[in-house]
């Protein structure tokens, strides 16, 4: 019956106990992570540098408040080097974009990292 059952498996339980006692006597209690304050709830990241919203979805791309598909015209800018080109999306995976250009065979590599830390921005041209 079931409560035999339940028996055997509690005193199975109870002879594991006794043979292997517990190695962890207490779990610490975790402060939850409200209490710190959430960076990116702040729009910023652990480091405190601001954080740009970005969000992929079935190869669609929002950057802000913008959407970005395959085939739109984009400009592509560094902000550590200043340098900007032109080109046309023509694949967005949730890691990185490709970006077409006439100055190159191969399409661009554009990190969604890079757009979320700010080290490069895009839009429409």
């Amino acid at each position: 019956t079931w409560d035999e059952l339940q028996h055997d498996i509690e005193a199975m339980l109870l002879g594991l106990e006794t043979v292997m006692p517990p190695k962890i006597t207490s779990i610490p209690q975790r402060k939850p992570s409200s209490q710190y304050g959430n960076a990116r709830d702040q729009g910023k990241d652990r480091g405190g540098r601001p954080v740009v919203e970005v969000t992929h979805s079935r190869g669609v791309l929002h950057v802000r408040q913008e959407r970005f598909e395959e085939s739109h015209t984009v400009a592509v800018q560094s902000k550590s080097t200043g340098k900007q080109f032109m080109g046309v999306i023509t694949s967005i995976s949730p890691k990185e974009l490709y970006v077409a250009t006439s100055s190159s065979s191969a399409p661009q590599k554009v990190y969604i990292s890079h757009l979320r830390a700010g080290k490069k921005t895009i839009a429409h041209a």
